[in-house]
């Protein structure tokens, strides 16, 4: 697949710049991004929110309650536990992920 976009595969790092996996599950999208030796992005707000403690879909990714900078570093703290836990580690987090169809029309 990779091969079809024309991105050159850099031997040293093993990964192809310019591409990067966007998904929820890190089992499975995180995995298989890193697999492949292509950035990933996770998406806080999927599959693993709730085992996160977060809510789903939420626009922040923090809990509701307590401040922000206290929440924040609540995440950070799960997030290097859970990555540690699964042995599984994404490029890169964000909060979650959404469509503007006002691009559309």
């Amino acid at each position: 697949c990779l091969d079809n976009l024309g991105l050159p595969f850099d031997e040293n790092t093993k990964s192809v710049s310019g591409v990067a996996h966007v998904g929820d599950s890190l089992e499975h999208d995180v995995a298989g991004a890193n697999a492949a030796g292509i950035d990933s992005i996770f998406v806080l707000g999927g599959i693993h929110a709730r085992e996160l403690g977060l809510i789903p879909t939420g626009c922040d990714g923090v809990h509701e309650t307590g401040t922000k900078a206290n929440a924040k570093n609540e995440l950070n703290a799960k997030l290097e536990s859970f990555f540690e836990e699964k042995g599984i580690w994404p490029t890169h987090v964000v909060p979650s992920l959404s469509l503007d169809y006002a691009l559309f029309d």
